[in-house]
């Protein structure tokens, strides 16, 4: 993540193909996507500003936003142990609809009290907890 770019063109630049303007994101609905994906990770309002100005937090709420713009219908998140950066940024995710967020963790300490299933895997099954 470039220290000078904007907070917009960072996520912008993740969804379109390589080679494209992505300081001209002329499409609607890319636009359209961009903005909910800044607006879900609470970053919206601070689109034009620079990504060095940002804090780990922010940062990684940053890097959500780019693959939420792309609208999966899955998104994992890898968080081996939940930091309070970590734990700060993955609460924003609390009400993002239309996605099924995975967070693989290897502690089950403090679950988000967002999370509306928890699925274990124990001796190489899945198992619901």
């Amino acid at each position: 993540m470039d220290p000078e770019t904007s907070l917009w063109h960072t996520v912008a630049r993740g969804p379109l193909s390589e080679g494209c303007d992505w300081g001209e994101v002329r499409d609607a609905e890319h636009q359209h996507n961009i903005a909910g994906a800044l607006a879900s990770m609470k970053l919206l309002d601070r689109a034009a500003q620079s990504c060095g100005s940002l804090d780990a937090a922010d940062r990684l709420a940053l890097t959500i936003a780019r693959a939420l713009a792309t609208k999966p219908d899955m998104l994992p998140v890898a968080s081996v142990h939940m930091d309070p950066v970590s734990a700060a940024a993955l609460d924003r995710l609390a009400h993002v609809e239309n996605v099924t967020i995975i967070v693989s963790r290897a502690d089950t300490v403090s679950i988000p009290g967002w999370a509306t299933g928890l699925i274990g895997l124990a001796d190489g099954a899945l198992c619901a907890t």
